[in-house]
């Protein structure tokens, strides 16, 4: 029988609104991964990180350069 790895999970994102738009966070790293002035852009930008687009809940940090 062959050994399965069990797959992580997402802790989610979550789209957090500033002055001047939508910043989308991650939930596990807490880092933040893009920026958006248009909110139906940033939910649609989550949608696609849910589908698997990405690094599955863990961005590394140099990848990450919104302040």
């Amino acid at each position: 029988m062959p050994f399965r790895q069990v797959e992580y999970k997402s802790q989610g994102y979550t789209i957090k609104r500033t002055r001047h738009g939508y910043i989308v966070v991650e939930n596990s790293t807490n880092a933040k991964l893009n920026f958006f002035k248009n909110k139906k852009l940033a939910e649609f930008h989550v949608r696609e990180l849910q589908s698997g687009v990405g690094f599955n809940g863990y961005t590394p940090n140099f990848m990450v350069d919104i302040q």
